[in-house]
This record gives C-alpha cells, structure tokens and sequence, in this order.
C-alpha cells in the first residue's frame, strides 16, 4: 500500500484528509505537534530529525502545517514566519 505523510493533520484540512485517503488505497502517516491517539506521530517540522524519521518509508509528503491563528502569529512573529514560509532548511 503506498505511504503518505500529512504534517499538519490535526488541523482542519488535515483532519479531514487524514480520513479519506485510506478511502483511496493510501496509508497515512501524520505529524502534528499536537499529540491525537488517532495519529501516527506528535512532532514539529521544524525538527529535522523527526521529519526524517516521520516521512521515511512515505512516497510523498502533504505539507498542511502552519501556525493557523492570527493571535499566535502576532504574538511569535518569528515562529510563524519559520513554520509558514521557512520550514526547515538545514
């Protein structure tokens, strides 16, 4: 069965795609830094090392994680610019 990794699959895209691609032969791996019992991992892209060990025997990667508050984004400018834009670049 081919593999799939979402970051962001606690969020409200991710949530919902979480469910359906197994509807389409796929399994899904998921990244969230919010830890769910019904995911695979709790994690930040912003770890490289986790991200490495999240995505490795994935065919792809649905990147949907972002800071998805206004709030949180004004009160960490620099987080969200990281987690948004950035990503991790080492």
């Amino acid at each position: 069965m081919r593999q799939i990794l979402i970051t962001g699959s606690e969020g409200l895209v991710g949530t919902h795609l979480t469910q359906a691609l197994p509807t389409k032969c796929y399994k899904v791996k998921s990244l969230d830094v919010k830890f769910s019992p019904f995911h695979t991992n709790s994690g930040n892209i912003l770890e490289m090392n986790g991200l490495r060990q999240a995505a490795q025997g994935c065919m792809g990667i649905i990147h949907l994680a972002a800071v998805s508050r206004v709030i949180w984004g004004e009160r960490d400018p620099k987080q969200c610019w990281q987690t948004n834009v950035i990503g991790q670049c080492h």
